[in-house]
């Protein structure tokens, strides 16, 4: 772990004096970044998958190793324990809703755990009515459940929106780290929130960000991030080549009042 760790600051090093020599600007030695902070026990994020085993049997869980089957892994103690329950009240409802496990509709299902809520989201090969049935089984065994969307691809969306709601609340509206923030369908956040959310008390520390500083957040995602530094800073900008990113980002500043402008371009040119 050490030796990978420590290539890892040496490829770092590299990418920054390429970018620097290409930009004609003279390297100058970079400080060292504090340790790793620290996160959470288990993950309040699961990814799973809805089909069968390599013996033809229905499963809800990962990939195998070997093979084109699924391993069901609903006692995995990297999880939290509301997410272990719920690939059980998962696998349960699919079947009881007689959602087909080969060629169905399902191609991934997210859970992800805040405080004591979880949102689903789907991703679908198509439109189906038994998602919806399966949904309100889902929430009935499992009360935690507070919303569960369905996204579909373009040419299979019934209503020009990219996702439906099968239940609840379209969106679940959090806090982390002091920064509210709205998880929907769209937006990549780490599997661990409480390191995530260490990460964000913690990095204006990290990076000794002053008052009057001059703040760049490149890839702003949710705008989680860029809202941390900018109170620090007192301001901050934020480059974000994806648009609908850059719509949640730009949701998430207005929510927290703070003080942020957006560049919608890719990184260097930017």
């Amino acid at each position: 772990f050490l030796c990978h760790q420590s290539r890892q600051r040496d490829a770092h090093d590299m990418l920054w004096a390429a970018a620097f020599e290409s930009a004609g600007i003279p390297m100058f030695a970079l400080p060292p970044m504090p340790p790793t902070v620290r996160g959470g026990d288990t993950l309040s994020e699961v990814r799973i998958e809805w089909g069968v085993s390599d013996r033809g049997t229905p499963r809800l869980g990962v990939p195998a190793r070997e093979g084109n089957g699924l391993v069901a892994i609903p006692e995995c103690e990297k999880v939290t324990p509301l997410l272990r329950t719920f690939m059980g009240a998962c696998f349960g409802s699919l079947v009881a809703a007689r959602v087909p496990p080969e060629r169905g509709p399902i191609k991934q299902i997210r859970a992800r755990q805040v405080g004591d809520d979880l949102f689903v989201t789907v991703r679908t090969q198509r439109f189906a009515p038994k998602l919806g049935d399966w949904a309100l089984l889902l929430a009935k065994h499992l009360p935690a459940v507070r919303g569960v969307v369905a996204q579909f691809p373009p040419e299979e969306d019934p209503k020009g929106f990219g996702i439906q709601r099968l239940y609840g609340h379209d969106g679940l509206d959090a806090e982390i780290a002091g920064c509210a923030i709205r998880l929907g369908v769209d937006e990549q956040l780490p599997r661990d929130l409480v390191g995530y959310a260490n990460l964000l008390g913690d990095v204006s520390t990290l990076l000794d960000v002053q008052k009057g500083d001059a703040v760049v957040d490149l890839g702003s995602n949710i705008g989680a991030r860029v809202v941390a530094l900018s109170r620090a800073a007192g301001w901050a900008l934020a480059i974000e080549n994806d648009e609908i990113a850059q719509r949640r980002a730009t949701e998430t500043v207005l929510a927290n009042r703070a003080s942020v402008e957006f560049i919608v371009d890719s990184w260097p040119e930017a």
